[in-house]
C-alpha cells in the first residue's frame, strides 16, 4: 500500500473502532488491521528515511565532484 492510502484507511479503521464492542469479533478484526495499517506505515517511513538519506549523500558527493573542478 501507499502512504497515502494505508494513513486513509488508518483514520477509517480508528473511526470503526470506535462504533464497535469492544468485545466483539469486528473489533478484533480491526485491531488487526489496524496493526498492520501501522507496520505498513513504520514500513514506508523506514524506506523514506534511507531514500532520504541516499539522496543527501549523492547531494554532497555532487557538491564535493563540482568544489574540486578546475576551470
Amino acid at each position: 500500500r501507499d502512504y497515502q492510502n494505508a494513513v486513509s484507511e488508518q483514520q477509517r479503521v480508528r473511526a470503526n473502532l470506535e462504533a464497535v464492542q469492544p468485545d466483539s469479533d469486528l473489533y478484533r478484526d480491526y485491531i488487526g488491521k489496524l496493526t498492520a495499517l501501522e507496520a505498513d506505515i513504520g514500513q514506508s517511513n523506514k524506506a523514506l528515511m534511507e531514500k532520504n538519506a541516499q539522496a543527501d549523500k549523492a547531494r554532497q558527493a555532487l557538491a564535493d565532484y563540482i568544489a574540486k573542478l578546475e576551470i
